[in-house]
């Protein structure tokens, strides 16, 4: 269920949970219809929203990768326009790089089935 730490960012961190459990359990399917609503660009609650959602993501990512890393490079996977350089852009590449073989190998099981 819903996660009420997460006020701001409950779906993201349901859906997270969900692929960790099982990488299928958001596959697509043509029945089903998602309706995502977009707040305003200059919502109230953005910051708190993108707070949130970083903070979640980094913890979802830590959970696969097992070595030290910095939350601003996972920010930059969620938001490429917030690096500075080159440099963050590079860091957050073989991040995710490292993450997608992580995933792979902790639901390898799964994913052949």
């Amino acid at each position: 269920g819903y996660d009420e730490d997460n006020y701001f960012a409950e779906d993201y961190s349901l859906w997270l949970r969900l692929v960790r459990q099982d990488p299928r359990s958001l596959s697509s399917r043509a029945s089903i219809g998602v309706w995502h609503r977009k707040h305003r660009k200059h919502s109230p609650n953005k910051k708190k929203q993108t707070q949130e959602s970083n903070r979640i993501s980094f913890q979802a990512i830590l959970s696969y990768v097992k070595k030290d890393v910095d939350i601003d490079v996972c920010k930059y996977l969620r938001d490429p326009d917030s690096a500075i350089n080159q440099n963050d852009l590079d860091s957050a590449t073989e991040l995710l790089v490292h993450l997608f073989d992580e995933f792979l190998l902790y639901h390898r099981d799964n994913l052949t089935n």
